[in-house]
């Protein structure tokens, strides 16, 4: 049995990169890619307290990539869910493989809104 499911809460590193692709069917939808830094804190034997960073990448599509493009900035504080994603391909420049692991965003929630 298996199970990918990912729920991160953490703040964007910087503004959402979004774009319109086109789809085999020919209709266009949104992607946006972006960066979660979510901190992990824990202490050491001696008692002292540590923090470190763990930046995700992410990409949404349709109109939760729509929303992240309008609403979302670096800085705002977002709970994201989803799976995660390998991709791997051979670097043309070097010849090494390479790979990157990211997660596929299904849901997102701005936790930080400002009043109006």
């Amino acid at each position: 049995m298996n199970f990918n499911h990912v729920h991160l809460l953490g703040n964007l590193t910087s503004d959402p990169e979004s774009r319109v692709v086109s789809g085999r069917d020919g209709s266009n939808t949104t992607v946006s890619n972006f960066t979660v830094a979510v901190n992990r804190h824990y202490k050491l034997k001696n008692g002292e307290a540590r923090k470190d960073v763990a930046y995700v990448p992410c990409e949404v599509w349709d109109s939760a990539a729509e929303f992240m493009s309008k609403y979302c900035e670096k800085g705002d504080l977002l709970l994201v869910q989803g799976s995660l994603k390998m991709d791997q391909w051979q670097d043309k420049e070097s010849g090494y493989n390479r790979a990157m692991l990211y997660e596929i965003v299904r849901n997102l929630k701005r936790l930080n809104f400002a009043p109006a």
